[in-house]
């Protein structure tokens, strides 16, 4: 009954206006009403500043080009988005280049298969929670022979996710004709539902790679993520790949668990490589560089889409400055 009552004398102080239509003056209000403008303001700059670095140079991209950089699991940074293997890899998804984390994420899962496959000609892949992502597509286009998964109808949370256009319900959600031939696609690409907190064990020991972009934050919890990233090494055949990003919390102390986005710190990141390497599988070292470009240390707060393709490579999340993390994973 309390909280109700606050909530209502809340309410009152942070309305822009009182009953009669008059403004609100309470110095509470005068304080707040404006925060939302600041933070436009601010990602305005950030958009200007962004856009004038590049027209300068600082921060150009460079020429698409296939190359091998040797990547190891690491934080999203600007200068990946800069480089030739990225600009490569944007240019096959038909990708516009954007300081984006989550054009970042595709990006890496792509270049880290590339760099431990060598070839993707023939070689079978798992992708989990693939939602509407063009990974499969590309994968097959390379010739590569692809399951691509999604949560079950009856899941939690997998109405969120379909309003916002994020769930497969059928293989023809993640078919891009600018990418791949329909032909290839029908015979490379098949499309199942799986739950990924229980992955079957009809999957065990069935594929080259496996992977997942930001969907072990979304499990009901650390402990859950971390173990689902383990037990994906259980799909592949001995020396597979699997490449798994992550929602990271760039701070220490407090963090977000048992929620439906839960935030990752570097102690989960340790304990799931000693956990990999208990069961002979090796996690590919941790960088934790953060990147030292404006771009890096911008932090954008929500609403996130107010201004397009403004810098989107740190951000705030329930308060908590995060990024992306890419984690690569070999079976032993």
């Amino acid at each position: 009954m309390l909280e109700k009552e606050l909530d209502k004398v809340i309410g009152r102080l942070l309305s822009r206006t009182v009953e009669s239509g008059a403004p609100n003056c309470s110095r509470l209000n005068e304080t707040l009403r404006v925060l939302p403008h600041v933070l436009l303001n601010i990602k305005s700059i950030a958009y200007e500043i962004s856009r004038l670095k590049s027209l300068t140079g600082q921060g150009a991209c460079r020429p698409p080009r296939l190359e091998y950089c040797g990547l190891t699991s690491k934080l999203c940074t600007a200068a990946d988005l800069e480089s030739s293997w990225a600009s490569y890899w944007l240019k096959r998804l038909q990708i516009d280049f954007a300081y984006h984390r989550k054009s970042w994420e595709l990006c890496f899962v792509l270049q880290s298969l590339y760099e431990n496959l060598n070839v993707f000609e023939g070689k079978k892949g798992l992708g989990f929670a693939c939602g509407t992502e063009k990974i499969p597509s590309c994968l097959a286009s390379l010739g590569a022979i692809v399951t691509a998964t999604d949560a079950p109808h009856d899941a939690p949370n997998v109405e969120s996710w379909k309003r916002t256009g994020q769930h497969s319900s059928s293989g023809e959600q993640l078919f891009y004709p600018e990418i791949v031939p329909r032909n290839r696609f029908d015979e490379q690409v098949r499309f199942e539902f799986l739950d990924m907190n229980h992955i079957p064990s009809h999957y065990d020991g069935k594929f080259d790679f496996c992977w997942s972009v930001c969907a072990a934050e979304h499990l009901g919890s650390i402990d859950h993520g971390i173990r689902f990233i383990e037990k994906s090494l259980g799909v592949l055949v001995p020396g597979g790949i699997a490449v798994h990003t992550i929602e990271f919390n760039l701070e220490e102390g407090e963090t977000i668990d048992n929620w439906t986005t839960v935030l990752f710190q570097r102690k989960h990141v340790d304990e799931l490589g000693r956990r990999i390497a208990r069961a002979g599988g090796v996690l590919f070292s941790p960088d934790y560089s953060e990147g030292d470009d404006f771009r890096d240390r911008y932090t954008d707060t929500p609403p996130y889409d107010r201004i397009p393709n403004t810098v989107h490579l740190k951000l705030d999340i329930d308060g908590f400055r995060c990024t992306c993390m890419g984690l690569i994973l070999k079976k032993g």
